[in-house]
């Protein structure tokens, strides 16, 4: 039998297991705790993190968007990445456009032709329909806003679900100046102006927003676009100033971060001025600022201005990718192949002007004409752009351009043949120019509704035009804006009466005189402080003389085409379409020149090569009568040179006929639909003709010759206006010479 020995359970072994259980339940607590204690350290640390409050909505607005934040478990802390935003404006304006785009696409969607202008002339109802910086308008009132409650039920639904799904807001600003420019655009958070991610920590600790990097010149570039004028560039220190009314741009230095530009100031007011402004007068300002000249659907370089395709593409109609076709077809097979002097110098209107300085400098210019220097240098009488400004289409925003670079040189000379053809005012071919108390009156009460005249960025309101508003006696009509003008008829009548001197603004005739510009703008300026008037700026009343010109040039022009029905006079001669029907509808029309009007400026162009056309108007007459002489006998050639060996593709933009037949579509009142459909059969551009074809059409009604004799001398006063069109514009060589140039960059740091 064995003996089984048990092992007694002693109350001290249950007390170890007890205590045992308890130490490990307060390693757990104390474990939850710690890490408790460290989530919470995790959160405080991502909620009180200086880095993250930089890059929140109240330091750049709706861009905290792209903010992103991670645990950084080797460093264990908070990671904060901001995004790095493409200030480039040609981008900005894209973007801004595909944005615009939206509420575009809905009305097109609906089936209706509702118009949309800018949202800033318009006091804004709470049910209106907006978009960004659009509104829409009601069919029968381009002036008011279309209101959600007179859709019809279909489109309520519509609308609704839009709003719900891609309505944009006016975005609200914040403390980052860069993040408040693109508001003042309306250019909201857009992943495609995102170029990557920064760490926060570069933020010095000194500075409450992220950096922006940026190019000097495009900075400039971007101050251009919302309307600074006063742009001062210094690649060498690399510093910027710039300011306006309402916006300052400045470099500052920061100790320990060194270098920033600041831009500070009234946001919201710029936004108010930036709401009057369509994307494509926005890009007109960055064409110009840049070197580029409009000619109605293309814009050739300061540095590739070949006039005879332009003319040539002016009747074509052809666009932007189309001449930049033609300068490269230009540039490899006749510039390359055969590098003559003249050949380069003719192509380029900086090539021009910095031949004509350098001619100048060795051989001061007398008091003689200038055409033996410029027959010498490009074969012509006259230089490409004196010939273009006749009839050369002066834009809505005066801005900026590179105008030392290929236009300041003639300005000594040019003020000189002003002078003489002043003196001559009223006598033989040259009209006469009086004050008229009636324009000044309208000035000064702000009673004039197609201009702004005291707006010191854009100069015209959105009144019978497409989007760019761009004006020339030879493409779009003006008559009917004048017409437009209420209280204003005999003003009106005056202007469109040949055989009456030409009324123009007080501040105009006295530049005309040979005042100069700045002491016309201080005394204008004197003048609305003493007489407390409402105000206007000198820009406005240049801009309403440029009108008053073409008006009355395209009424001659209407005489003289008669009942060949071009797209001008086929468009006012329609019956039952009044001076306010017909704005209605060139809101919707992209207007071309008739071939009778190339052809006569084919013939202008050969005038200007044969005689300096800033000379005596008596001689541009009697070259005007030479140069018919001599192509009466020419059955062979075309008004205009033909551009041999280049075959463009045609272009894909509207002509007039289809526009109307467009509109007659998309009308939905009867009486719309039928002037639309009149339209589409009378307005046609027509054929060119050779040489003595035109001569010949020229004697076939006599009132014709005597009728471009009047326009040839207005032509010459159109000129001196651009002249001081020109002088109005700010001069921007930096830009300008920044997209010529190849891997000079000079970036600085934005907030």
């Amino acid at each position: 039998m064995s003996n089984t020995t048990a092992t007694p359970t002693t109350k001290d072994d249950g007390g170890s297991d007890a205590w045992q259980m308890q130490l490990t339940l307060v390693a757990l607590v104390i474990a939850l705790a710690a890490l408790g204690i460290a989530f919470f350290q995790v959160l405080q640390q991502y909620l009180s993190s200086p880095q993250r409050d930089k890059c929140l909505t109240g330091a750049i607005g709706g861009w905290s968007d792209f903010t992103r934040t991670r645990w950084d478990l080797a460093r264990w802390r908070i990671r904060v990445k901001y995004s790095r935003i493409n200030l480039s404006p040609w981008i900005i304006i894209h973007i801004r456009q595909s944005q615009e785009a939206e509420i575009i696409q809905w009305v097109r969607e609906q089936g209706r032709d509702y118009p949309y202008t800018s949202i800033g002339d318009f006091g804004v109802g709470r049910f209106d329909l907006t978009h960004g910086s659009l509104v829409l308008h009601p069919l029968d009132n381009p002036r008011a806003g279309l209101s959600f409650w007179t859709l019809p039920f279909r489109e309520k639904i519509s609308w609704t679900y839009f709003r719900v799904c891609r309505w944009r807001s006016c975005p609200g600003f914040a403390r980052a100046g860069w993040a408040n420019v693109l508001a003042a655009l309306n250019v909201g958070p857009d992943d495609r102006l995102v170029d990557g991610l920064q760490d926060a920590d570069i933020i010095p600790s000194a500075v409450d927003v992220p950096f922006q990097v940026v190019d000097l010149n495009t900075l400039g570039l971007l101050c251009y676009m919302i309307g600074l004028r006063d742009v001062q560039i210094d690649e060498s220190t690399g510093t910027i100033h710039a300011r306006n009314a309402y916006l300052r741009v400045q470099t500052l230095t920061i100790p320990a971060v060194g270098q920033v530009v600041s831009i500070d100031g009234d946001f919201e007011n710029l936004r108010k001025q930036l709401h009057t402004v369509n994307s494509e007068e926005l890009k007109s300002v960055l064409r110009s600022a840049t070197g580029h000249i409009h000619i109605n659907l293309f814009q050739p370089s300061i540095h590739f201005f070949d006039e005879n395709a332009a003319l040539y593409g002016l009747f074509y109609r052809w666009n932007s990718s189309m001449w930049e076709s033609y300068r490269i077809w230009v540039t490899t097979n006749l510039i390359v192949q055969n590098p003559s002097h003249e050949i380069a110098i003719k192509a380029s209107l900086t090539a021009q002007c910095t031949a004509y300085k350098k001619r100048i400098t060795h051989a001061a210019q007398g008091e003689g004409s200038w055409s033996p220097t410029w027959m010498s240098l490009i074969g012509s009488a006259t230089p490409t752009i004196i010939k273009y400004m006749a009839f050369l289409p002066f834009m809505p925003i005066w801005s900026a351009q590179p105008g030392e670079s290929f236009f300041s040189a003639y300005n000594t000379y040019l003020n000189q043949a002003r002078a003489t053809f002043m003196k001559e005012v009223g006598k033989g071919f040259v009209p006469n120019i009086e004050f008229h108390a009636k324009i000044e009156f309208m000035l000064a009460s702000n009673g004039i509704p197609f201009i702004r005249p005291k707006s010191e960025f854009l100069l015209t309101k959105d009144t019978g035009a497409m989007p760019d508003v761009s004006r020339s006696w030879a493409i779009e009509p003006i008559i009917p804006i004048l017409k437009n003008w209420p209280g204003a008829e005999e003003v009106v009548d005056q202007i469109l009466d040949p055989e009456l001197s030409l009324p123009l603004p007080n501040a105009v005739i006295q530049l005309l005189r040979g005042v100069p510009l700045q002491e016309v703008r201080t005394g204008l300026e004197q003048y609305i402080m003493e007489t407390e008037i409402s105000g206007y700026t000198l820009e406005s009343t240049i801009y309403l003389g440029l009108l008053f010109i073409d008006a009355r040039i395209q009424q001659l022009w209407c005489k003289v085409e008669g009942g060949d029905n071009g797209p001008l006079t086929g468009f006012y001669n329609t019956p039952g379409l009044d001076a306010a029907e017909q704005c209605k509808m060139m809101n919707h029309i992209r207007f071309h020149p008739s071939a009778a009007v190339v052809d006569f400026l084919g013939c202008w162009l050969e005038v200007c090569a044969k005689i300096d056309v800033v000379g005596e108007t008596s001689a541009l007459i009697k070259a005007f009568h030479e140069i018919l002489g001599e192509w009466a006998a020419d059955g062979e050639h075309m008004c205009y040179a033909l551009m041999d060996g280049f075959k463009p593709t045609p272009s894909t933009e509207e002509t007039v006929h289809s526009s109307f037949r467009r509109l007659e579509r998309s009308s939905w009142h009867p009486k719309q639909k039928t002037i639309s459909h009149t339209l589409a059969q009378k307005c046609q551009s027509g054929r060119p003709l050779t040489r003595s074809q035109f001569v010949e059409w020229i004697k076939a009604e006599e009132h014709r010759l005597a009728g471009m004799e009047k326009i040839l001398s207005l032509m010459q006063l159109r000129i001196w206006l651009m002249q001081l069109c020109y002088g109005c514009y700010a001069d921007s060589p930096m830009v300008c010479k920044a997209r010529m140039r190849r891997g000079t960059r000079v970036e600085v740091r934005l907030i």
